[in-house]
């Protein structure tokens, strides 16, 4: 489950990034509006490290909260843009949701990987 968790994360983290290229070549480079466009990278990049920390088995304390940002990400999303389609709702709920329940039922594996 751990690796449906960080393949599922790692997937959404690219999506953001590709998001955040394509709205930059649509919209042009302004000055605020350059900073506001790239500020999703950062959440971005902590999503794949811990997307990739839980296909390693390593640092359980990255992949929960990287989960929990996918999920709060998703929200967000949800709220503005795929609210026109039922489908592309319930996918973004369940790619934002079932990271953070695969990463909290495998967490003994963590706890014995690092005794």
């Amino acid at each position: 489950m751990r690796k449906a968790a960080g393949i599922l994360m790692v997937a959404f983290a690219l999506l953001l990034i590709i998001t955040v290229i394509s709205d930059l070549n649509r919209f042009g480079f302004g000055g605020y509006e350059l900073v506001f466009s790239l500020l999703p990278i950062i959440p971005a990049g902590f999503i794949f490290t811990g997307g990739v920390f839980c296909l390693m088995r390593r640092h359980w304390k990255v992949c929960y909260p990287s989960a929990v940002v996918a999920l709060l990400i998703m929200i967000v999303w949800l709220i503005g843009h795929a609210a026109d389609s039922i489908w592309l709702a319930w996918v973004v709920s369940m790619v934002g949701t079932l990271p953070i329940i695969f990463v909290y039922l495998t967490k003994k594996e963590w706890e014995e990987t690092q005794v």
